[in-house]
């Protein structure tokens, strides 16, 4: 895992992103993050590849598994953004450079800021690729009408922003609370995806089948996912600003996990 080849240019990418946020930097200096961010994108590219060539071998009427594949993909690099925001400060909080952070000329707002933009920027080129296949596979299926492609698009692309601009928010603050790494990532996957995503649905399949036993009609679908899509990303914004609040205090009042 040296670097061996474009050793130049690979110092000079890292001093840059070490002037511009020092912070963020100590997120993204190991290889093991460098290895989460390109390989998250090189399997992203090595998977959607292959079903879109499977698929356009087998017919167009394949292209609804594809699109459908898709939210599956994200949770799974949902479950990684995760795995990287709850690991976040465990080793600068087990070795104690947390601390020495907190006695330089940062704030605690740029410490937290820091970090998150460090998260942000190690996996924006798979959210990036990941958005833009999302857009590409729901064009190729056959809808009813434009608006509820339209929806679907949008919906879809607005829980996808949402969970990766609020996920390292909630990860965050469970690495600085949660001695235990595990503990930590289990519960950023509660509360960043779990929470937000069955409750909405639990409470709209209730309704659904309640509608569907005394009218003997479904609701209109796209209505639906638009309520459940806005309905999640509303509980993802009150446990960010609940999390961000939170880290902010405690590490302004030197209250989190210490050692192992």
């Amino acid at each position: 895992c040296t670097p061996r080849l474009f050793k130049r240019t690979f110092t000079r990418v890292n001093r840059s992103l070490l002037n511009r946020n020092p912070v963020g930097w100590l997120q993204r200096r190991t290889w093991t993050a460098r290895v989460a961010t390109w390989g998250w994108l090189g399997a992203l590219v090595v998977v959607e590849a292959f079903l879109v060539t499977f698929n356009s071998n087998v017919g167009a009427a394949s292209w609804n598994d594809l699109m459908e594949a898709q939210p599956y993909i994200a949770a799974l690099l949902a479950v990684g953004i995760a795995f990287s925001a709850a690991d976040s400060f465990r080793n600068e909080r087990e070795s104690g450079a947390l601390e020495l952070l907190l006695v330089t000329p940062l704030t605690v707002r740029q410490v937290i800021g820091g970090r998150l933009f460090g998260l942000w920027g190690q996996y924006l080129p798979v959210f990036i690729l990941l958005i833009a296949t999302w857009w590409y596979t729901a064009s190729w299926q056959r809808w009813s009408n434009s608006d509820d492609l339209l929806i679907h698009r949008y919906a879809i692309s607005l829980i996808y922003t949402s969970t990766f601009a609020f996920l390292p928010i909630i990860g965050l603050n469970q690495s600085l609370k949660r001695r235990n790494f595990l503990t930590a990532w289990l519960a950023t996957i509660g509360f960043g995806l779990a929470i937000p995503m069955l409750v909405p649905l639990t409470i709209l399949l209730t309704w659904q089948n309640l509608v569907l036993t005394m009218s003997g009609s479904i609701p209109y679908q796209s209505a639906m996912l638009l309520v459940l899509v806005i309905s999640a990303v509303t509980l993802q914004i009150i446990f960010a600003a609940s999390a961000s609040r939170n880290a902010q205090r405690n590490l302004e009042e030197r209250r989190f996990a210490l050692g192992k």
